[in-house]
């Protein structure tokens, strides 16, 4: 007979962990709780056990009791009483569960076989659309990883309040690991030392804005940052670019390495010693960890899924984004206002899952967006008006909402912070 790799099977599932969950639930109004927090009708395999478990979500949702009476007048409300195996499969069930006391045992169970079997049905829905060729590939990929990430989350999102002391404990812990800094700097170092020692350094799922006219130094600021946090500090920097090529933002890294006047380079007017000192930062720059992407047109999802790549193969604790009014949108909007918030909004949520669904020691990533729009916070745009003489803007106002730090940056007078 001829060997086959693939052999169909039944979906992942346990039939009888389906029917201790429902029994304990008929028992236990602490099991019930616990069940309703945790499971959907959708995460049963049986179609029965779904219409059950979605009887019994009926009476908690309205606050009323859950028991074999209430339940069985729900389901012949509903007219499924008997397709469910009548009065008696509801007894059955009950005398089936062992104990309540393992109620989040039997709960893990249906769990982990529902996320098996959406697992499935995604990789099939992958597959359909990679056998379709209909689609472009940037849209497929942005599909899958959309799909897989929907069923991570979905898991990991189970447990979002904590009590109050567990919460103080890690504060405490946190409070007891700066107090080893003695001084030293939390986060991620920028090298502008007064802004350093306002933030403490760039902190993991933050996103700082920083808004100035054209010609400014933002892009030269964006880049002194990252320089320093990878060749001082030692940090692994990703840097995107959407106004200038990759070699360009080499070019401006080099001769900021090698403090050499970048006029003199394009115009091929070097000395001997200028010729030394840029041979020795390029062998400088190249053990740093930077790692550039000058991809036009940007969207959050492709920068999410880049930034999560580079985090598992070598870890990532800056993000440079040069800049926001050049990105891109996975979906159109009404406006370039509402753009720019869509775009803020999902740049601060792709940080906040970072820090939600990976390993403590791999979520040290911080944004530092470079904006060319002016940020429109009530004391920054005070500050601007006063000395800069910027005028508000919408779109910007839009981006500044969805950021932890907003910072204006200006010539010969410092810098405003809200």
């Amino acid at each position: 007979m001829e060997s086959q790799d693939y052999i169909p099977a039944l979906p992942p599932s346990s039939v009888d962990a389906e029917r201790s969950v429902l029994g304990a639930v008929l028992q236990d109004s602490g099991a019930a709780t616990l069940a309703f927090e945790t499971l959907s009708p959708e995460d049963f395999y049986t179609a029965e056990h779904r219409e059950i478990f979605s009887a019994m979500q009926t009476l908690h949702i309205a606050g009323n009791p859950i028991d074999l009476m209430t339940v069985g007048n729900e389901l012949s409300r509903r007219g499924t009483l008997d397709s469910v195996g009548g009065p008696a499969y509801l007894l059955e069930a009950v005398r089936f569960v062992p104990t309540t006391a393992n109620t989040r045992t039997y709960i893990e169970i249906v769990q982990e076989k529902a996320t098996l079997r959406k697992l499935i049905a995604a990789s099939q829905t992958i597959s359909r659309q990679c056998y379709a060729q209909t689609d472009p590939v940037p849209d497929v990929l942005r599909d899958a990883e959309r799909l897989i990430f929907d069923i991570v989350m979905r898991r990991g999102g189970a447990e979002t309040l904590e009590p109050i002391q567990k919460v103080l404990l890690s504060t405490f812990d946190r409070i007891e690991e700066l107090s080893l800094l003695k001084g030293k700097l939390a986060g991620v170092p920028t090298g502008l030392y007064d802004l350093d020692r306002m933030l403490t350094g760039l902190h993991g799922g933050e996103l700082v804005l920083v808004g100035a006219r054209p010609a400014m130094g933002k892009t030269s600021m964006a880049l002194g940052v990252t320089l320093f946090a990878a060749q001082k500090a030692h940090k692994c920097v990703a840097f995107f670019s959407l106004e200038m090529p990759a070699e360009q933002i080499g070019l401006r890294l080099l001769c900021s390495a090698a403090n050499i006047n970048m006029q003199r380079v394009r115009s091929g007017m070097l000395s001997d010693e200028e010729w030394v000192k840029l041979g020795d930062s390029i062998n400088a720059l190249s053990n740093c960890r930077i790692y550039i992407d000058d991809t036009s047109g940007l969207t959050p999802s492709q920068l999410r899924s880049r930034c999560r790549r580079l985090m598992m193969e070598q870890g990532l604790d800056l993000v440079v984004l040069d800049y926001l009014g050049l990105m891109g949108t996975d979906k159109r909007v009404e406006n370039r206002q509402l753009e720019v918030s869509e775009i803020s909004r999902q740049l601060k949520e792709a940080y906040d899952r970072f820090n939600y669904a990976c390993e403590p020691e791999l979520i040290e990533a911080s944004i530092f967006e470079i904006n060319a729009l002016k940020a429109k916070y009530d004391y920054l745009l005070r500050c601007v008006k006063e000395r800069a003489g910027m005028s508000a803007n919408r779109g910007a106002a839009a981006a500044a909402q969805e950021n932890c730090v907003a910072a204006s940056a200006m010539k010969g007078g410092g810098a405003c912070r809200s």
